[in-house]
């Protein structure tokens, strides 16, 4: 398990989605999606949300990186 200064560490900057993805943090949430799914990589759910922009995929993930960046901010972590 990464911890949470590690997975905010190279975040800061970012811009795009897929700068997003390639982040540590983004990465992980990938990883996790991909887990939860029986026939899906990184790759594939990672080339899923660069590709469908408006796709429930693509959605859950800015939530979920949102969300981790948005706790961190109120904790100060």
């Amino acid at each position: 398990m990464i911890k949470v200064e590690q997975a905010l560490e190279n975040s800061e900057n970012v811009t795009t989605l897929a700068e997003m993805t390639d982040t540590l943090l983004g990465q992980t949430v990938i990883e996790r999606f991909a887990a939860c799914s029986s026939s899906a990589t990184p790759e594939i759910v990672r080339d899923k949300i660069l590709t469908n922009y408006n796709g429930a995929l693509t959605r859950e993930f800015v939530r979920v990186v949102s969300a981790v960046i948005k706790s961190t901010d109120n904790t100060g972590a």
